[in-house]
């Protein structure tokens, strides 16, 4: 695992050497979760993009840290977010690689997957939760982006103000009828 600056110490201390055995065990495992969570959010009926994507960057959370989710530890975010935060991600995308990876542990810490038990006994750890309000990225701005982006700016002929918000059809409704039978 490397650091923003890549010249500071590991935080992480270095895992012991695996047998190929053991690798080829904790991939199963880390395969067989990945699979497990991409079910469950399949079964919620979200999008196969969104599944894809959040299963991706659970994905390259485990490359990252070179360590398995049964090994990781709060500590391994501080450092991914802040390499993400270094690359000049944006703070919504880097809430969102968060998120997938407390969705996962979500998933995999919760007791009727069972993960916590097969991980004791096959690894002797198991997964814990490592996503807190502490060391995630809040949402803080109700619009993080440019409100108008190039393409809308452009479909609006370069700045000219775009059409007036919609009225809600009810109340809308509601108004002409106040109107028609003389009330205000």
């Amino acid at each position: 695992m490397s650091t923003p600056d890549g010249g500071m110490a590991e935080i992480v201390a270095l895992r012991e050497p695996r047998s190929q055995g053991h690798h080829e065990a904790a991939d199963r495992v880390f395969s067989e979760m990945l699979t497990g969570w991409q079910v469950e959010m399949a079964a919620r009926h979200l999008s196969k993009n969104y599944v894809v994507n959040r299963a991706f960057v659970v994905t390259r959370f485990r490359e990252h840290c070179e360590a398995d989710p049964w090994e990781w530890r709060p500590e391994f975010m501080n450092l991914w977010s802040a390499e993400l935060v270094a690359e000049g991600l944006s703070g919504s995308t880097i809430r969102s690689y968060q998120g997938a990876v407390r969705q996962f542990c979500d998933h995999i810490t919760n007791p009727a997957y069972e993960w916590t038990d097969r991980c004791l006994e096959r690894f002797g750890t198991h997964p814990v939760q490592i996503c807190f309000e502490w060391n995630t990225t809040v949402h803080v701005e109700e619009l993080e982006c440019d409100p108008v982006s190039p393409a809308v700016e452009q479909r609006r002929g370069g700045g000219v103000p775009g059409p007036p918000p919609r009225t809600h059809p009810q109340r809308a409704s509601q108004r002409m009828q106040g109107h028609h039978h003389g009330q205000a």
